[in-house]
């Protein structure tokens, strides 16, 4: 187990290198970091904008491992380079307007999707990128002004989860209709389940391929932080703004034991490729990476 010091505010969003070596962290400090999780040593990759807005919403890396993805309001969506620490391309602009915006990665199939917001007619579009030649694609763009701050690709890379059901990325071709609510979508790496989050204490589960909701997991009071599964599927584990990680058992949707640190209330979370390690970030600027064996 390690604590990883270094942020002085608000841990925002995580994510591990495919190779589970780096981790990435985006916190409210305006800063993403890298973080050797062997060795526990970290350092700035970029120091963001210190405008409003600025705080990294979503961060991932590539499926090459080399690039580090930022979503930030100000800053848009952006690639950066692990080695050196420079901007290696803008996918989305930064914006001046408030709004929360998805950024999904598919490691397997080397692709990024994000959604934008099209001032001509008025509506979000959904992009994706392949991140090896950075070449763009329109998935879709809505008639009505839905929000698609929920992104989610499929175990394979070939299908994407949205607001309004799911879509086969090769044609653009809707799969699915369906509404997966929530700001947050989770696609489970071993079955054809979707999480939705967003609407304050309470997690949806969706059945992929119908799009029919299945199950309802309520957090009491607490507001949902941010959620993922375990990388065999098997685990659902929840950071609700409490000093607790809860987990379910995705097969039977039974409550496992809590995990807690106290390293504060706990806002972002998630698991290593390799499925040894998770790690948790909290209001204090602490990470805390744990060994799953």
């Amino acid at each position: 187990m390690q604590v990883l010091k270094g942020h002085t505010k608000r841990v925002n969003t995580l994510a591990f290198s495919p190779d589970s070596r780096l981790l990435v962290s985006g916190a409210t400090d305006y800063t993403v970091r890298l973080w050797d999780t062997l060795t526990g040593d970290g350092r700035v990759l970029v120091p963001v904008h210190q405008e409003l807005f600025a705080d990294p919403e979503h961060v991932a890396f590539t499926a090459d491992g080399q690039c580090v993805l930022i979503r930030s309001i100000q800053n848009g969506v952006q690639a950066w380079a692990v080695k050196d620490g420079l901007l290696v391309a803008t996918l989305i602009a930064g914006s001046s307007v408030a709004y929360h915006g998805g950024l999904a990665v598919s490691h397997r199939a080397g692709l990024v999707a994000a959604s934008e917001w099209s001032l001509d007619p008025s509506t979000k579009v959904v992009r994706i990128w392949d991140t090896t030649t950075w070449e763009e694609t329109v998935l879709y763009r809505p008639t009505d002004n839905y929000s698609f701050s929920g992104l989610a690709f499929d175990p394979t890379g070939t299908r994407l989860a949205t607001r309004v059901g799911v879509f086969d990325v090769r044609t653009g071709q809707r799969l699915t209709t369906a509404t997966f609510g929530g700001d947050t979508l989770k696609w489970s790496p071993s079955a054809s389940l979707i999480v939705g989050s967003g609407y304050g204490n309470q997690l949806e589960v969706y059945e992929a391929d119908a799009g029919k909701r299945v199950k309802t997991i309520a957090l009491n009071r607490k507001h949902v932080q941010d959620f993922a599964f375990s990388v065999s599927g098997d685990q659902l584990a929840v950071v609700s703004n409490e000093e607790t990680v809860r987990v379910w058992n995705t097969r039977t949707w039974e409550e496992g034991p809590t995990l807690a640190w106290k390293i504060g209330k706990l806002k972002s979370i998630a698991f290593s490729p390799d499925g040894t390690r998770a790690a948790c970030g909290s209001e204090r600027g602490r990470i805390l990476v744990w060994d799953l064996s």
